[in-house]
């Protein structure tokens, strides 16, 4: 979703493009109020996104929150991009293959919080 002024919009889903490569690869999602100098003072959201790719599977990896900040962000949608996944799992969990993006967003809404409960499916 394009917004044209800061908050014009709550972003819930930020979707990331990952490339497996065969070196750690990472970028870091940052958020905050966007109005204020509060981030200085850590009311801030920031959290580590990285990925490799392993000799028969990927290891994609969400790191722990830093900041006090808790913006309205609720999914990452990862596209991962030059490979074919057999099979999908989240802290040993498995997860269902959904058929396309329209039955993504149906499942994203029954899954919520969806942060809290990304392991239950919905990827």
């Amino acid at each position: 979703m394009v917004q044209d002024y800061v908050g014009q919009h709550p972003l819930t889903t930020v979707t990331v493009n990952v490339f497996p490569a065969h070196r750690v690869t990472h970028v870091d999602y940052y958020d905050d109020d966007g109005e204020t100098y509060a981030y200085q003072h850590g009311d801030y959201f920031l959290q580590r996104l990285s990925i490799k790719a392993l000799r028969h599977s990927s290891r994609l990896e969400v790191g722990a929150r830093r900041g006090s900040y808790r913006p309205a962000l609720e999914n990452y949608l990862f596209a991962v991009h030059g490979v074919s996944a057999r099979a999908v799992t989240v802290h040993g969990h498995s997860v269902r293959r959904v058929a396309n993006g329209n039955a993504l967003a149906r499942c994203l809404r029954a899954c919520r919080p969806p942060l809290a409960r990304a392991h239950l499916g919905c990827l």
